[in-house]
């Protein structure tokens, strides 16, 4: 992915009609894939003998995940030493409508401790490294309507339906930011007007692989419902950088026209990306003497 261009602003006049603004329920942000639990079948070995780490993930998101979980437990033999990324595919996220959980998947791994000398007692920390593909999408309605409109409900004393928004419960977390209503102008019958879409990294991982590089996303703002994107390469974006893996905010200029009555339309954004978490467990190892450390 490249990285995004400078976005420059088009400000105009939209003009404000007193209205209110609602939103709609969502289950809480810094949802995707979640450690369950990961832990050694025993707490404490003996110099070279094996022992079995385990990990339970689940998908706790709004959508189907895939990915890889690696364990990293330096100076191991066996499978931690092999450097190989077990895969899942497809987890099915929890269903609110069904009162179903969201599907999990697990894992192990049979090891064998370093050998340490008679004496000693040493305390690791194996790594749990979890990547995975996911999306953020939220939507929020803007009020459309022609000038002969806005004059007639201002002479009806006419209030504007509440506009709402809704988000997925993603590791990121959107925000779409418009001044609504958005008035066309009589001349052109159409408009031109700013949308800001801001992105929070709201789970509790990293987004991409944890590279300075690889902290990227990709944005996608589409209207419907009477609107038109005036600036594509804006509204597109390939490669956008996070700052520091925190936090980034773009503005797109979409347009609206032909519209003969008040209207909602739909402002949709859709950001995908890789995102990874990391997890932890404790095991302490028994030093034993050469005659049984062999």
């Amino acid at each position: 992915m490249k990285q995004a261009a400078v976005f420059s602003l088009l400000f105009i006049m939209v003009l404000g009609i007193s209205g209110c603004t609602t939103l709609t329920p969502s289950s809480g942000a810094g949802s995707g894939v979640a450690i369950v639990a990961f832990e050694p079948d025993i707490p404490t070995i003996y110099s070279g003998e094996p022992v079995t780490f385990q990990a339970r993930i689940k998908n706790t998101g709004s959508f189907p995940v895939s990915g890889e979980v690696s364990i990293d437990l330096p100076g191991w033999k066996n499978d931690c030493n092999s450097g190989i990324a077990e895969k899942f595919t497809k987890l099915i996220p929890p269903s609110p409508e069904s009162g179903t959980e969201g599907e999990e998947a697990t894992f192990s791994w049979t090891c064998e401790a370093p050998k340490i000398d008679e004496g000693l007692r040493m305390s690791y920390q194996p790594r749990l490294t979890i990547t995975y593909d996911y999306k953020s999408l939220t939507s929020k309605t803007v009020t459309l309507l022609p000038t002969e409109e806005v004059i007639s409900r201002n002479d009806a004393g006419l209030s504007l339906p509440s506009e709402t928004k809704s988000a997925s419960n993603s590791p990121v977390s959107v925000d779409v930011q418009v001044q609504g209503p958005v008035r066309l102008r009589r001349d052109t019958d159409s408009i031109e007007f700013p949308v800001t879409v801001k992105m929070d990294n709201v789970g509790n991982g990293m987004i991409g692989d944890g590279t300075i590089e690889g902290i990227l996303v990709d944005v996608d703002v589409v209207g419907t419902g009477g609107l038109r994107e005036v600036v594509y390469d804006d509204c597109h974006i390939n490669g956008l950088h996070m700052w520091r893996d925190k936090s980034q905010t773009i503005t797109c200029e979409m347009g609206a026209q032909s519209i003969k009555e008040l209207r909602q339309a739909w402002i949709e954004v859709t950001v995908s990306y890789d995102y990874t978490i990391t997890g932890t467990t404790n095991v302490d190892v028994i030093g034993q003497s050469n005659a049984f450390n062999r």
